[in-house]
Parts: C-alpha cells; sequence; structure tokens
C-alpha cells in the first residue's frame, strides 16, 4: 500500500514515497470497474469510509508508472469520454482523506477497460449485381476491421457471419439471386472486440441471371411412346418439366410434370391424346424460368 501528499501529486504527479502502509488511519483502496459505451468509459467504485475525494488514472499499459491524472471527483463513479475508441486502458482510483492524503496499490487494484468503436450504418446494393450483393459503409473513429453479418430476417440475433474486410466494402457472393437480406455491420478498433448496433442495418438483393428458356421437340420412337428433347442451357443445372392437356393451364402446380438434369425424356401417351410440353431450365439456387410460347404439342393418333 503507498501514499504520498495531495499537494505533491497534483503538482508533479511524480515520485512516490512509502509511507506507512499499516498506519491504522489508511483507508482500503477502491478497486474500480469499468463498462464500455461508445461514448464513455463508465469508471465505478465503492465508498471508501473518511475519503474526502477520488482521483482516476489512466494508462494504456498495467503500469503504475505510465499513468496519467484523468480526473477528481466526489461521486463514486466517473466517465471518461476522452477516452479512444477501440483503445484498452487501464485504471486505478485513489482516494483522498480528510487530512489531504491519498492512498493506491500501484500493481493489483486497477480494471482493464475501453471505449466502444461505434458501428457504421451499411449501404446494401438490391437488384444491381448478378453476381453478388455489395455492402458500403464510412469508417467510423478508431475502426481498423470490419466483419459483415447477415440475415434474411430484420433480427440481428438470427445473423450469420458472410465476411471480414479491413476496407469499408464488401462483395458478397454468397447471396443467393433473388433473395433479400439484411445486412450488420461490426467494427473493431486496436485492441479488436468488434461492437456492433442491431438498429443500424440494410436490405440488399442480388439480381437474378435470367436462363434462356428452350423451344423444346420430340419425335415418337414407338406407336404411343413419345421423346421431347431441347437444346442445353448455359448455367442451369437442371430443367423442371411441365405437361397439361390445355395450353394455357401451363405452370399450375398440378401440371408438373417433373424434374431432370438430362436435356431429354420420354413420356408415354394414349391414342387420341393431346399434351403440350414445356421445359423451365433452374438455376444452381433453384430458380427456374419459363415461357408460355415455348411447348412442344404432342397428338397420339
Amino acid at each position: 500500500m503507498k501514499r504520498t501528499s495531495l499537494s505533491s501529486l497534483l503538482a508533479a504527479a511524480a515520485a512516490v514515497f512509502l509511507l506507512g502502509a499499516t498506519d491504522a488511519s489508511a483507508l482500503s483502496v477502491p478497486t474500480p470497474k469499468t463498462k464500455s459505451y461508445t461514448n464513455t468509459v463508465k469508471v465505478t467504485w465503492k465508498a471508501v469510509s473518511g475519503a474526502r475525494q477520488y482521483i482516476v488514472f489512466r494508462a494504456t499499459k498495467k503500469k503504475w508508472s505510465k499513468r496519467v491524472r484523468i480526473g477528481t471527483t466526489t461521486a463514486k463513479r466517473f466517465y471518461d469520454t476522452s477516452a479512444k475508441p477501440g483503445v484498452n486502458y487501464f485504471y486505478w482510483v485513489c482516494h483522498v482523506e480528510r487530512n489531504g492524503r491519498y492512498y493506491w496499490y500501484s500493481k493489483g487494484r486497477y480494471k482493464k477497460g475501453f471505449r466502444q468503436v461505434v458501428a457504421p450504418y451499411p449501404t446494401a446494393s438490391y437488384n444491381s449485381y448478378s453476381g453478388y450483393v455489395r455492402v458500403t459503409w464510412s469508417r467510423t473513429t478508431g475502426a481498423k476491421k470490419f466483419k459483415v453479418y447477415r440475415s434474411t430476417s430484420t433480427s440481428a440475433s438470427s445473423a450469420v457471419l458472410v465476411g471480414s474486410t479491413k476496407y469499408c466494402s464488401f462483395n458478397d457472393t454468397s447471396a443467393t439471386p433473388g433473395v433479400k437480406y439484411y445486412y450488420w455491420i461490426s467494427a473493431a478498433g486496436k485492441n479488436g472486440v468488434y461492437c456492433y448496433d442491431p438498429a443500424k442495418r440494410d436490405y440488399g438483393m442480388r439480381k437474378k441471371v435470367a436462363l434462356a428458356v428452350p423451344s423444346p421437340d420430340g419425335y415418337f420412337i414407338s406407336d404411343y411412346s413419345y421423346r421431347i428433347y431441347w437444346s442445353a442451357v448455359s448455367g442451369a443445372v437442371k430443367y423442371k418439366v411441365f405437361v397439361s392437356s390445355n395450353p394455357n393451364r401451363a405452370f399450375w402446380n398440378d401440371q408438373e410434370y417433373g424434374w431432370t438434369d438430362a436435356t431429354s425424356f420420354t413420356d408415354t401417351l394414349n391414342p387420341g391424346e393431346t399434351w403440350y410440353y414445356w421445359i423451365c431450365p433452374v438455376d444452381r439456387w433453384g430458380n427456374w424460368w419459363y415461357n408460355s410460347a415455348r411447348c412442344v404439342r404432342v397428338y397420339a393418333p
């Protein structure tokens, strides 16, 4: 336990002298606690019986010799608004006795704290790019690196990490075209602690790239077996086949024939039947396209 005169601290805040830590008049040294906010670091402690006031010190290292005095108060709390966002600080609180002396614990009674980096507002592109959603933001004070989170709902608790960057932009190439996403940016300072604000979000969408709809054709391979075929479509991973006896009822759910990853299939007809077939290309995200005019009519005599 160490103590020195208040007047010599205020004059130079330099040399420290051991003046009888076991003196019966010695007061217990406060142990601070800290809480982080975007505009301050809140430092609190328990009241010391007999203390006249408290002096708060701060350092960027856990060394008493590196301390700087940042304030004096009679309360049990202090707001360090001068702290730089994203930087770790170590805080000591010393009390001042009525007789003008103060005590401190030079090594153990400190608490680490930091001021939060302000999370930036994102701006996401909507249906602008076919290869990605572009997310941009402005760098906030103290921010050194960022993480990008995404969700299909407005709830930040359901967001998942999609990327990290030290820059103020990110291309989300993993977004599914045609799906609306909400984005949040988490920012970290020099200390590497990420902070985000669930209220700061924007939504974006990756543009769908329309696939060419093929025009099917076919031929009978036997009296009532008909093979339908079409040209492969670039970007298609499979094809959705619709069939109907009414050309105006195509693409109803009950008219879906099936799926295939080939470029042909064979169907069996009954005598006197007429059917219409449509082929819809499907991309790797499950999106599909159709053209009601591109069908083949098959009649089984």
